[in-house]
């Protein structure tokens, strides 16, 4: 869509989509951590995260390729994943970390999907527009079937009612 000059930065942005996730969770402990008055917490995972991000960032330079670079953020914004949530259930809210992770399942399995969905889908050459239309489509079919498998549409479906 934005024309060929875009074409080498396709695979980096590719790979660092697949930290989307990541980051939409971790977006939001900063305001846990503040609610209960554990900045110190909040401080201690930034740091650890600032720490782990230079040290990844150097490792994907020094292998020498941008790829390598967007690789390592997303191994390092996982990292963070972890130890920020193992502060924010573990220290703050003395919860089992594992009980988390449980509800990551069903969306993990639907994400999953759409991954197997698209790598088997063959290459379009419909121009554009129509390659997103198609799938886009593609996308929701699979939400849609992922959501009927783990029997979340019903829980969409009481929260819409709600």
């Amino acid at each position: 869509m934005y024309g060929s000059q875009w074409n080498q930065s396709v695979l980096a942005f590719q790979i660092l989509s697949l930290s989307i996730w990541v980051q939409m969770i971790q977006s939001s402990t900063g305001g846990f951590f503040q609610s209960v008055d554990r900045t110190d917490l909040l401080l201690l995972s930034g740091l650890l995260s600032t720490a782990v991000n230079i040290i990844g960032i150097i490792i994907g330079v020094s292998l020498g390729s941008i790829y390598w670079v967007a690789v390592m953020i997303v191994i390092t914004f996982t990292v963070n994943f972890f130890q920020t949530n193992y502060l924010l259930l573990n220290r703050v809210f003395k919860t089992s970390v594992r009980e988390f992770y449980t509800v990551l399942i069903k969306p993990i399995f639907i994400g999953v999907l759409e991954i197997v969905g698209f790598l088997i889908l063959p290459q379009l050459s419909y121009g554009n527009f129509l390659n997103l239309v198609i799938k886009g489509i593609l996308f929701v079919s699979i939400l849609f079937i992922g959501l009927l498998a783990t029997k979340q549409l019903n829980d969409i479906f009481k929260l819409i009612k709600k």
